[in-house]
């Protein structure tokens, strides 16, 4: 899975810390190490980077989403975030500007990727794919895109 590195300021750290228990075991995993002497970075898959946003940006108002859910009983399909209730999932693509076309970026690995969000949407999901580079250059657009989705799906129940 890609790396990014971020930083996090004073402040995002502490409205980490305020959200609560549940979700700040979320963020327990999260990989410190020092790159330099004085400059603490945080290491983030990019699920990381995107629960660690969601946290911030939502001020853990709005409900974290179940990882990794497996939505198709017949297949071993995944949705990378999932709230159930909503019925609303998320997927964040990367990859695409490495050489070789491996894993999920073969032809194979795209074919199954539409395949999983043709299945997703005849059962009734929203789903939005984000690109890694989103969740770098435009975290809160990309966050209240979700927000904005799930608000959408809980006035149309």
């Amino acid at each position: 899975m890609a790396k990014s590195v971020i930083r996090l300021s004073n402040s995002d750290r502490k409205r980490v810390a305020a959200v609560g228990c549940k979700q700040s075991r979320i963020l327990s995993g999260l990989k410190k190490r020092a790159v330099a002497k004085k400059r603490t970075r945080f290491y983030l898959d990019r699920e990381e980077q995107f629960l660690k946003l969601w946290l911030v940006f939502t001020e853990g108002r709005w409900p974290a989403p179940v990882r990794q859910f497996r939505f198709c009983k017949t297949r071993r399909f995944r949705m990378d975030f999932a709230w159930l209730a909503e019925k609303v999932a998320v997927e964040i693509d990367g990859g695409v500007f490495q050489k070789q076309a491996t894993g999920h970026r073969s032809i194979k690995g795209i074919a199954d990727s539409m395949e999983r969000q043709n299945i997703a949407v005849l059962d009734g999901w929203a789903m939005l794919r984000f690109h890694a580079r989103d969740l770098e250059d435009r975290p809160e657009k990309t966050v209240r895109m979700v927000m904005d989705l799930i608000r959408s799906r809980r006035e149309d129940r």
